[in-house]
């Protein structure tokens, strides 16, 4: 059976965070929504999260931020979100770090976005890497650094994060907490347009100008060779 394209979230949560879950019934809860039974996952996530489980507060979240199996309600999401992500789930302190950085059911907090970002970062999550390096780049809720904004954007772009790929590459065009340099500037930017990332492509357009034909050829190399390793 083909699962449904919100049921492949569910199924594959623990691909997507570093922290196990240790309560049979998370598993149970996803067994259940392979079977097509959301609610009974529910009520598995529902047992497990009252008695601390964080994967089940964090599932729980998911499901009432998106709708599925209960009526959207953005503020209980938030609150298994702010359990889950006390508990140390790094996936749950990024959705709730990017509510307080969009001002989404909760007062907008720049401070309180990066310190729930630099708590996820810190256990290897890109897309929270990425909005630390954002929030350095632009004095977010911290004190503005170029040198630690391209230090975050650098962990991102290394497994793969197509944004933080295309702004890096940026910052070395710019000279932004990294040295000056067009080579760096048109690898990190030619990997980011081949993942697709909207802008790169112009992005590398403007880069093309700054070297010539034998040294794009290697970087063209460069490219194809990282994403080989991949």
């Amino acid at each position: 059976m083909k699962l449904p394209k919100w049921a492949v979230f569910f199924v594959s949560i623990p691909m997507l965070v570093s922290c196990a879950a240790t309560d049979p019934r998370y598993k149970k809860g996803q067994e259940a929504v392979a079977a097509g039974d959301l609610s009974a996952a529910l009520s598995f996530w529902q047992a497990a999260a009252d008695d601390g489980d964080a994967a089940s507060q964090y599932a729980l979240g998911r499901s009432f931020a998106e709708g599925r199996g209960v009526a959207a309600d953005l503020g209980d999401a938030i609150k298994w979100y702010e359990r889950a992500a006390a508990d140390g789930h790094p996936q749950a302190q990024l959705h709730l770090g990017q509510l307080y950085d969009d001002g989404r059911g909760v007062a907008k907090d720049y401070t309180r976005a990066a310190e729930l970002f630099r708590l996820a970062a810190e256990q290897g999550v890109a897309d929270a890497q990425n909005n630390l390096g954002r929030m350095y780049l632009a004095g977010h809720g911290v004190p503005q650094s170029f040198e630690l904004a391209a230090e975050w954007l650098q962990r991102a772009a290394r497994s793969g994060h197509a944004s933080a790929q295309n702004s890096l590459g940026m910052m070395f065009i710019k000279g932004q907490g990294v040295p000056q340099d067009a080579r760096e500037a048109y690898f990190w930017i030619a990997l980011a347009a081949r993942n697709g990332q909207p802008g790169a492509e112009e992005n590398l357009e403007f880069v093309r100008m700054l070297i010539d034909e034998d040294l794009k050829a290697q970087l063209d190399a460069r490219v194809a060779g990282w994403h080989r390793q991949r």
